[in-house]
């Protein structure tokens, strides 16, 4: 799947013009591609990418990304039908690649995110049908950020309360009080997480 920049109403070719594709995936059933702004700083070594204008495709592997994501990039690349397809491993990309995006520049390439299985929770809170109700969402994306609810997104070592700019003080202190138990929790399987903070974090900022 390809979630494409623009609006649903203008036909969309997907392949045309200066294009960049975020892969991200799991497994191959929920590998998908998102869109975004042609530039080096939206790169991320976690992840795939596909990088293409008119006359040329690059298939960029981040050092972090997986076969899912890799399987998924080469496909779309193959799917655009460009004449120049080329597959560039982080680190080694060449002067053309980073043409198209206009400069090399810093993107998201921290050791833990190329070394170590990072796996975060997220749960969606909210009150706006008069009842609080927390939601797992089992695939999310920055977008899922809804400013009317709150967000709890566990990282292991550090629990993000985000709480959105239209979020009520009824979602807010009910979200901080979950947040609270969440971290206290533990039975058999469990352990409590004696080292664990809760931060929060405002819409915005």
């Amino acid at each position: 799947m390809k979630v494409c920049l623009g609006r649903r109403s203008e036909p969309v070719n997907p392949f045309s013009g200066k294009r960049l594709y975020h892969i991200r995936g799991t497994n191959a059933n929920n590998s998908h591609a998102v869109e975004t702004a042609p530039q080096a700083r939206n790169l991320n070594t976690n992840d795939a990418f596909v990088l293409m204008n008119d006359e040329k495709v690059f298939v960029w592997d981040g050092k972090g990304s997986n076969e899912h994501e890799r399987a998924a990039s080469q496909a779309i690349a193959a799917a655009s039908n460009h004449a120049d397809c080329f597959e560039v491993e982080e680190g080694n990309e060449g002067e053309a690649f980073w043409e198209i995006l206009g400069g090399k520049g810093e993107y998201i390439s921290q050791d833990k995110f190329r070394d170590e299985d990072i796996s975060a929770v997220l749960f969606e809170c909210t009150n706006v049908i008069g009842i609080f109700k927390v939601y797992r969402l089992e695939e999310y994306a920055q977008q899922d950020l809804l400013s009317r609810n709150c967000v709890l997104l566990d990282g292991g070592n550090r629990i993000y309360v985000w709480v959105g700019s239209d979020a009520n003080e009824k979602c807010i202190s009910m979200t901080m009080d979950v947040a609270k138990k969440y971290v206290n929790f533990e039975n058999e399987d469990t352990p409590k997480r004696e080292k664990c903070d809760i931060v929060t974090v405002k819409a915005g900022e």
